[in-house]
């Protein structure tokens, strides 16, 4: 399975196939896309591609910091897969493949295994530390952290912006 970069740039397409809150659910959660938002100052547009196993939801915002304006963008990729073998495999994977000082994409980035899901939280450095962690806690919130740390099991990892990545484990 082919799995896209957290810097893959949206199609045109998708770029159009932007939803009102009550029509875009996370998939493998029943959770209002927005939901993960909630806790920010910004109000988000939504884009959002699916193609076989393989769903992303693209949150942009435009924003003014002082005189600048900003564009803030997260990108949450979804994958199902048929066991959840599969799923910690991936984890796993990408876990290993983190560079050890840059992390995994010299970003932000919260990786989960739910069910038989993976979820890749991605965004860039323009996002503060305190803003990246409020919205991976309300994934793992909508993850229903019980089912996430299930029996200690180590189901995600946490990527600072630029530096290493480390394991989570329940709170």
């Amino acid at each position: 399975m082919a799995i896209l970069s957290p810097t893959v740039i949206f199609s045109a397409e998708m770029q159009a196939a932007a939803f009102k809150e009550k029509d875009c659910i996370i998939p493998g959660t029943g959770t209002a896309c927005l939901s993960l938002v909630k806790d920010l100052p910004w109000n988000f547009d939504l884009a959002s591609n699916k193609k076989n196993d393989l769903s992303d939801i693209l949150y942009t915002s435009y924003a003014t910091i002082g005189k600048q304006a900003v564009k803030i963008r997260l990108r949450l990729e979804i994958i199902a897969f048929a066991n959840k073998e599969e799923v910690g495999e991936e984890l796993r994977e990408r876990y290993s493949t983190a560079d050890p000082d840059m992390g995994l994409s010299y970003a932000w980035d919260f990786i989960a295994d739910h069910n038989l899901h993976l979820y890749h939280l991605h965004a860039d450095c323009i996002l503060s530390e305190a803003n990246f962690v409020s919205i991976a806690d309300a994934l793992t919130e909508i993850l229903e952290p019980t089912d996430l740390f299930q029996n200690n099991n180590q189901s995600a990892f946490l990527c600072r912006c630029g530096g290493p990545c480390r394991m989570l484990t329940p709170r």
